[in-house]
């Protein structure tokens, strides 16, 4: 899967962000507070879901926040989809029906993923950088 663009609107401390990603690989770099940490979670959270506890929703409320994105999937597929704080199925939204993406999708995007796992391998916080 090739995750070609993410908007955030809201989400985090961004209001309006849309991040256009070339195909490889991907480094997002800034300064201290520039929304490093809040792309990554945006990510996770597109792949995961939004957790009723997430510490996202301090700008906008958590029922107004939303991750709209475009992917490739591995067969060639493209698909818009935006993930929503609603419950499942709801929670995944075709783009452009603004209703729910098939289980096929559903299943290929999630990929039996969890926060975790992603983090650790789409994340490098200050000791994995440090240790190399």
């Amino acid at each position: 899967m090739h995750l070609v663009s993410l908007r955030l609107a809201p989400y985090g401390s961004l209001t309006d962000l849309t991040l256009e990603l070339a195909p490889g690989v991907t480094v997002i770099h800034g300064s201290n507070e520039a929304g490093k940490s809040t792309v990554l979670s945006a990510y996770s959270d597109l792949l995961c879901g939004i957790s009723r506890q997430t510490p996202m929703a301090f700008r906008a409320p958590r029922k107004d926040l939303r991750i709209h994105a475009t992917i490739t999937l591995d067969d060639g597929t493209s698909a818009s989809v935006t993930r929503t704080t609603l419950n499942s199925p709801r929670d995944l939204l075709d783009r452009a029906t603004k209703e729910p993406v098939s289980a096929a999708l559903r299943a290929a995007l999630t990929s039996n993923l969890d926060d975790a796992t992603l983090r650790a391998r789409f994340g490098l916080d200050h000791d994995r950088l440090v240790a190399g």
